[in-house]
């Protein structure tokens, strides 16, 4: 009898709950997910009109800066960077899909960047992380982060030397 009288109080218990559970506000696979990675190879792939497309028209993007650009002028900033390197890859570490209790849906991205320089051959790698604000389907806002220091320096380097190389065939 006490079985039967805990067991209809753990039911009454149960079913008296006037919120039902809240959605999974954490997940590991979603299209959002999904678009993240899509773009990432898109980039890689330099297919600009899709990688384009996962964006809408207004996103705010920040890289590296707490300053947004445009995404036209992401685009063009990708596209001249891209023109130095033979080979680039990104590969994913993890990504996950969060909803705000402010129901915003953000997509967080950890990965590293990998690129081969065109002229030296050389090969960079960076960690990355990227997190992505979703709406109707389409990234709204960007903060995208990853340490480009030594490639700047080596890139800063070639151009030096570029430099004195025409500053010597001129004076001659």
């Amino acid at each position: 009898m006490r079985n039967v009288l805990l067991t209809l109080s753990a039911a009454a218990m149960l079913a008296s709950c006037s919120e039902p559970c809240p959605p999974s506000r954490y997940t590991e696979q979603s299209p959002e997910i999904d678009k993240v990675i899509a773009s990432n190879d898109a980039y890689c792939k330099r297919d600009w009109d899709a990688l384009k497309a996962v964006y809408a028209a207004d996103a705010k993007i920040y890289h590296n800066s707490a300053e947004s650009v445009t995404l036209d002028e992401t685009m063009m900033q990708s596209m001249e960077t891209a023109k130095y390197f033979s080979s680039e890859t990104i590969t994913t570490e993890d990504a996950e899909m969060v909803v705000t209790d402010s129901t915003e849906t953000w997509v967080n991205f950890w990965g590293v960047w990998k690129g081969v320089v065109a002229e030296t051959g050389k090969e960079y790698s960076s960690p990355m992380h990227f997190t992505m604000r979703f709406e109707n389907g389409l990234i709204t806002e960007e903060h995208g982060y990853w340490d480009g220091s030594e490639m700047t320096k080596d890139f800063m380097a070639m151009q030096a030397s570029a430099a004195d190389s025409t500053a010597a065939t001129a004076t001659k």
